[in-house]
């Protein structure tokens, strides 16, 4: 595959391009991770509030990490012009693998969410900054705050630039997957989940195009 700009509609046109060339071998993992993510939800309803939203969170992050390790190693791999499928995209779920990207995204989230209770700019700063810490912790085998620095270099000079695509992909969640939420109530949480399910991998397959990009560039 030809490496294309790196400009912001770029990475989203090379993204999409990806996604429907290799749709099985994203789509597929995602989807066997977070349905049966889907179905203990629906079980946990009747739990009081509290319980409720920390297990949620708690097995949101989980599925995440799952999902962004078979995503991001798919994403490298194929844009090298190599096959994969379904199969060797859940191969590439690990235990190693997953708790890196776990040790990773969690002192990010709770970073991120800290300096928006604070004051909104420095977490929306920290968000930018560790954008890219789930694909080193897939690519680059780093974990914690070495993953956390690795993606704050790796950002630096594209900060506008991740900031937009965040802002985006946000915007886009919003419209197909929280709206219909709002507008159809009776048939909200199987489209939502649908919808949700076929996002998902987007985001990722993009973030991952600018990380592989700009670590080319170092």
């Amino acid at each position: 595959m030809e490496r294309s700009s790196e400009s912001a509609l770029g990475l989203l046109s090379d993204g999409l391009s990806l996604y429907k060339l290799h749709f099985s071998a994203f789509f597929g993992p995602v989807a066997m991770i977070y349905l049966p993510y889907y179905i203990v939800l629906s079980l946990l309803r009747n739990l009081p509030a509290g319980p409720t939203l920390v297990w949620m969170g708690t097995l949101g992050t989980l599925a995440q990490a799952l999902a962004t390790s078979s995503v991001v190693w798919t994403t490298a791999q194929v844009r090298e012009g190599r096959q994969v499928g379904m199969r060797e995209a859940l191969e590439a779920i690990s235990i190693d693998v997953v708790g890196r990207v776990l040790g990773a995204l969690v002192p990010a989230l709770f970073l991120i969410t800290l300096g928006i209770m604070i004051f909104v700019v420095p977490g929306l700063l920290l968000l930018v900054w560790f954008a890219l810490a789930g694909q080193v912790a897939v690519l680059e085998g780093r974990t914690f705050w070495s993953a956390l620095r690795r993606s704050r270099e790796l950002v630096k000079g594209r900060g506008w630039r991740v900031l937009y695509l965040l802002i985006l992909f946000i915007c886009l969640n919003f419209l197909f997957v929280s709206l219909p939420l709002t507008l159809l109530p009776r048939f909200a949480t199987p489209i939502g989940q649908v919808l949700g399910l076929l996002f998902l991998p987007y985001p990722l397959i993009v973030m991952t195009l600018l990380y592989l990009r700009a670590g080319e560039e170092l």
